[in-house]
């Protein structure tokens, strides 16, 4: 069971976190081309990814022409 973590493991491992208390020296991208590259992470997955984006343009595109069609045709029927 390659991967797997033992209870004692954890328990080292939440001990020596506690200890070091990484999150506090955690300080995030200091410089504007880190920032600037940082702040594309979140197209990389999720909801923000390209593929998503790209699918919400074409539902948005799609929404819009229809409702333009319906605009026109209640027009010609008023």
């Amino acid at each position: 069971m390659a991967g797997r973590w033992t209870q004692e493991r954890r328990e080292r491992q939440q001990q020596m976190m506690l200890t070091l208390k990484p999150w506090l020296k955690s300080t995030g991208a200091k410089t504007q081309a880190g920032k600037r590259r940082v702040s594309q992470n979140r197209l990389k997955t999720g909801k923000q990814s390209q593929w998503y984006v790209e699918i919400q343009q074409t539902i948005a595109q799609a929404d819009r022409v229809a409702r333009e069609s319906l605009s026109r045709l209640d027009d010609q029927t008023s």
